[in-house]
């Protein structure tokens, strides 16, 4: 019975903020009798919506809270940097119209389905050329920022060194713990070295991906504009959710060996970054995971302790 209430008080909430943003963009110049047709993501701080305007579809994102202004603009720099990823077989969403003020921004509609998708079903040699086309795709959305710089391992792990401590309990708060102790460990080695850095995607994982219908193009989206990072922890962030997928087939750094492989191929990153960097930001991104998903750390499991080999 609480379950079934608790469904329908969300069913009721997303219809509540369907009409919220219905009324919100009937004030918007151009986009009064604009439809909400579907509400796709609901959170504290963002909803992310189908619009329909005359005879054509698009996205509505609306950040929430003090902060959605400046998230919204942010967000229309990064499409709007991403302004030489409008052709070819490795593109970028294109932003539609940006209402800062309002906290909303509108873009098209990728066509396809989800990347994450389309590689569950996908046959081996299909999986892998798409693993390998995303590394084209990064290395296409970070190519007019890219600069070599320093790095300093002691500062990723300032950022995550409190993380086991919050809310983590049992193995997943040990696992964590011995991540960070073995990440402590490679930081001298590392601190100091060159690193090939551009503005990141900020989310780069296979769901942010649509395969379009042709097998071929990549479409990305949710797109943040973020500072110059080490492209590495987008490659390392990329791989570490694969390997959640693919926990049978891990290899170092507890990530799936044939699609290291089919990523390096794509010249993403110089091949030494592989063998230091990428396995340390894969360590990085486990122990954000683990403090993400809290009590959902099952698939987090085998990966940890591949990683720790």
């Amino acid at each position: 019975m609480q379950a079934l209430e608790r469904d329908i008080s969300r069913i009721e909430e997303i219809e509540a903020v369907a009409r919220d943003l219905k009324r919100a963009l009937n004030l918007l110049p151009g986009w009064a009798g604009t439809r909400v047709e579907e509400v796709l993501r609901l959170t504290p701080d963002r909803a992310v919506a189908v619009i329909r305007r005359r005879d054509e579809s698009f996205v509505l994102k609306q950040f929430f809270g003090d902060k959605g202004p400046a998230r919204a603009t942010l967000m229309a720099e990064a499409l709007g940097h991403a302004g030489h990823m409008q052709d070819g077989a490795h593109r970028v969403v294109a932003l539609v119209a940006s209402f800062a003020s309002q906290g909303m921004i509108i873009m098209g509609r990728t066509p396809g389905l989800r990347l994450d998708r389309v590689l569950k079903d996908a046959a081996p040699d299909m999986r892998l050329r798409l693993v390998g086309a995303a590394g084209h795709w990064l290395a296409r959305y970070t190519a007019p920022t890219r600069e070599e710089g320093r790095f300093y391992a002691t500062f990723w792990l300032r950022q995550i060194e409190d993380l086991p401590h919050r809310h983590m309990q049992g193995e997943a708060r040990r696992l964590s713990g011995e991540i960070l102790d073995k990440l402590a460990r490679m930081a001298p080695d590392l601190n100091g070295k060159m690193v090939l850095r551009a503005r990141s995607h900020g989310d780069f994982v296979d769901r942010n991906l649509n395969v379009a219908p042709d097998g071929k193009t990549l479409w990305g989206f949710d797109i943040d504009r973020f500072p110059l990072l080490p492209i590495a922890r987008d490659v390392a962030r990329f791989l570490s959710w694969r390997a959640s997928d693919r926990a049978e087939h891990l290899g170092r750094a507890g990530l799936p060996v044939d699609e290291v492989t089919a990523m390096s191929a794509s010249d993403v990153l110089p091949q030494g970054e592989w063998q230091d960097l990428v396995p340390f930001f894969a360590g990085e991104t486990l122990v954000r995971r683990f403090a993400d998903r809290l009590g959902d750390t099952d698939r987090l499991i085998p990966v940890a302790k591949a990683w720790l080999g």
